[in-house]
């Protein structure tokens, strides 16, 4: 298992986008993805 973090003290620094993009590049891969994003003001993912 390998776990990568997108970390930074700062707000509105592109966390959740590149996030995002690093999520969706890895399953287009063939990697089993799992994306957990904390900030509550994004729309990473719906239910």
């Amino acid at each position: 298992m390998t776990i990568i973090s997108v970390l930074s003290h700062k707000g509105g620094v592109g966390k959740s986008s590149i996030s995002r993009t690093l999520g969706v590049e890895f399953t287009r891969s063939g990697w089993d993805t799992l994306l957990a994003d904390i900030d509550s003001s994004q729309i990473t993912s719906n239910r």
